[in-house]
């Protein structure tokens, strides 16, 4: 096992631990699961984004805790920082949207390609870690986030989402998982 794929697996047996708060995922290393029933991006993956880095907020963090090893994040950067990706599907439906973010003063959204936007409710994030190499208390926090219902069509799906935060204009993103049903 790679050590990325170790790293996938960690993250995953967290998420699977939460059955009780009503979700389940398929446990595997590759980023798409050949039966469809989950699809695993990284947030650094994204294919157009705006986000502006910060040292601080990026770098100050303990990759060991991060899938992949590294993060999407912005920081005192443009307002309404977004990032898109291209998801693809091998089978049509619906989908959970699952965002391993920061859910600290974070206000989410998310839209599939020119599909409604949907407001992402933070405040029942599971498995908050606090990713601050100095272990300070602050803004530098990730979490599991339930962020909706999905429907994706057999193929290629746009992807963009936004960080509209009022600290600083402030989010990061280390993975997301579209769980099927």
């Amino acid at each position: 096992m790679t050590l990325e794929a170790a790293r996938r697996w960690r993250w995953l047996r967290t998420a699977v631990l939460h059955i009780a708060c009503g979700f389940t995922l398929c446990v595997a290393a590759d980023s798409a699961d050949p039966t469809g029933s989950y699809i695993w991006l990284e947030g650094e993956s994204a294919t157009e984004s705006n986000l502006k880095p910060h040292p601080w907020y990026s770098a100050a963090v303990d990759t060991e805790q991060l899938s992949g090893g590294a993060m999407l994040s912005t920081f005192d950067g443009p307002v309404e920082p977004r990032a898109t990706y291209q998801v693809h599907a091998s089978t049509a439906g619906e989908y959970t949207l699952w965002l391993r973010a920061n859910p600290i003063l974070t206000t989410l959204a998310w839209q599939i390609g020119a599909g409604p936007l949907h407001q992402v409710d933070t405040s029942h994030a599971v498995d908050q870690v606090n990713i601050a190499n100095d272990s300070k208390p602050d803004l530098r926090f990730l979490a599991w986030i339930n962020a909706g219902k999905a429907t994706l069509v057999a193929g290629q799906n746009t992807l963009t989402i936004t960080f509209n935060s009022s600290a600083n204009h402030h989010g990061s993103l280390d993975c997301l998982v579209f769980a099927a049903k």
